[in-house]
């Protein structure tokens, strides 16, 4: 697989950017992409990204005569769980923080005002990338599953006949306190 932060999430924003664009279309495709990255059509880099976005299930292929082409989808539409990464829709987990995270270092680094600055905030960003998607997943689930297990503690005091609500087979996701802005639950 390619690198999310270089190759791949840019490839998911401009698929995104082309999707607003051409809101009346019911997909994008991969030549739209590359032209509003600036690329070649056919450009390798994009359709190796958006293979792997496919193989991870952030893009759906469309069958009607676009489809696969020879590497990566020819034509297309973003997934629930691409739309939590671009658009900000509501997601549960460090995954979507930690891209989220990444994006916003990005536009800082891209805007900070001084050089002391830009190399403070891409110090951060190296930091959080070399510790790893997977560490900093683990980090904020195992967070989110402690805040939870004492909203749980106190809700069973506080109301006895009450349970809390439950969702789905990954652990609890009952929101409590979590505003809708706060997907992952480490409003304080």
């Amino acid at each position: 697989m390619t690198n999310w932060a270089d190759n791949v999430l840019p490839v998911l924003e401009a698929s995104y950017r082309v999707s607003l664009r051409e809101a009346g279309e019911p997909y994008v495709t991969q030549d739209a992409v590359n032209e509003e990255m600036g690329r070649e059509p056919g450009d390798v880099q994009t359709a190796r990204a958006l293979h792997d976005l496919w193989h991870a299930d952030y893009v759906d292929d469309v069958l009607d005569g676009g489809g696969m082409g020879a590497f990566g989808p020819q034509r297309f539409t973003l997934t629930e769980k691409a739309l939590q990464i671009v658009a900000g829709w509501p997601g549960f987990g460090g995954e979507s923080l930690f891209s989220r995270m990444l994006a916003e270092l990005d536009e800082r680094v891209a805007s900070a005002s001084t050089p002391e600055e830009r190399t403070r905030l891409e110090r951060l960003r190296d930091g959080l990338v070399g510790v790893g998607r997977d560490v900093f997943t683990n980090v904020i689930s195992a967070g989110r599953r402690r805040r939870c297990s004492r909203h749980h503690l106190e809700t069973r005091r506080a109301r006895p006949a009450r349970r809390p609500r439950h969702r789905g087979a990954g652990g609890c996701r009952c929101r409590a306190g979590v505003s809708s802005n706060e997907p992952t639950g480490l409003s304080t």
